[in-house]
């Protein structure tokens, strides 16, 4: 019984000090979205997917064989450069276009 009270005793410690009284701060997101050239199937849409997800600031991500694009959303602070994107797509054998 003691063990159980000691247990309980620390988790709520735990969450009481990791409660921080100071509000988040809420940065914006912004939707990107670009034409790529060259992908010949959906292997070719997973690589680019991929690639773009490992982008700090980058998520829900989706690539498209079918429409030739990419779709993402990133905080408004950690917008890659058309260049940045362009780069990246010449290095995976692809096109970029915006």
């Amino acid at each position: 019984m003691k063990f159980y009270i000691v247990l309980t005793s620390i988790a709520l410690f735990t969450f009481l000090f990791s409660c921080s009284s100071e509000p988040e701060q809420i940065i914006p997101v912004e939707q990107v979205t670009f034409s790529i050239q060259g992908m010949h199937c959906d292997g070719c849409a997973k690589s680019v997917e991929l690639e773009l997800s490992k982008i700090v600031g980058v998520s829900d991500v989706s690539v498209s064989f079918e429409d030739s694009s990419a779709t993402f959303s990133v905080a408004q602070n950690e917008i890659p450069t058309n260049q940045e994107l362009a780069d990246l797509m010449t290095e995976l054998g692809f096109e970029a276009k915006f």
